[in-house]
């Protein structure tokens, strides 16, 4: 139970930071409520009671579900795509520094019907893999979506930036065009790389 308590309270920061609240003060201040049950709230020392739960999760634009699993997207609302933007840069910044369980990002279960995902990361990914369809043999599509999801798990965990990720990506596709015995020609790097 002080696991569920302690990621809670992580996630309780996060949203308040990715709403411009810098301190946990400013944002009891500002919503009326006591100073030190908020900061007890958001480090952990005490456990949120259903109503407390609710309450945050409507003054900081996000989902109870999220707030209390950190699976479910985060905002529901659709007019709220900056906040969900700063809510997962604050997620991912939270893992690398290993304040965060793993399970909490974004990572595609294939044993589930639905994954809430990184649509940027994915999409570049894809904008490589569909450029392959036709050098890979048999134009196997079920080997790409495969290697499309697996390399998105590899990637969404790693510390560092857009551009670095696509390093990574352009390295992982032809590291998987040598195993599947293609050579890439220029035209095929060419277009990989204007994909992104």
């Amino acid at each position: 139970m002080g696991e569920l308590v302690l990621e809670v309270a992580e996630r309780l920061k996060i949203a308040r930071l990715a709403n411009l609240f810098k301190t946990a003060k400013e944002f009891a201040i500002h919503h009326s409520i006591p100073v030190t049950t908020y900061a007890q709230h958001e480090s952990g020392k005490r456990a949120l009671g259903i109503e407390s739960l609710f309450s945050y999760a409507e003054m900081l634009g996000v989902d109870p579900a999220w707030l209390l699993t950190g699976r479910s997207p985060a905002v529901t609302d659709l007019d709220k795509d900056l906040l969900e933007g700063r809510i997962f840069e604050r997620q991912e910044r939270a893992l690398y520094s290993g304040n965060t369980h793993v399970g909490n990002m974004f990572f595609i279960d294939e044993n589930k019907k639905f994954s809430t995902i990184n649509i940027t990361l994915l999409r570049n990914i894809l904008a490589q893999i569909c450029l392959l369809y036709t050098q890979v043999p048999g134009h196997n599509v079920m080997n790409l979506i495969d290697f499309s999801f697996d390399l998105y798990n590899k990637i969404i965990g790693i510390n560092g930036n857009e551009s670095e990720k696509n390093m990574l990506i352009s390295l992982s596709v032809s590291s998987f065009l040598k195993g599947v015995g293609i050579t890439a020609s220029d035209d095929i790097v060419k277009r990989i790389s204007s994909a992104l």
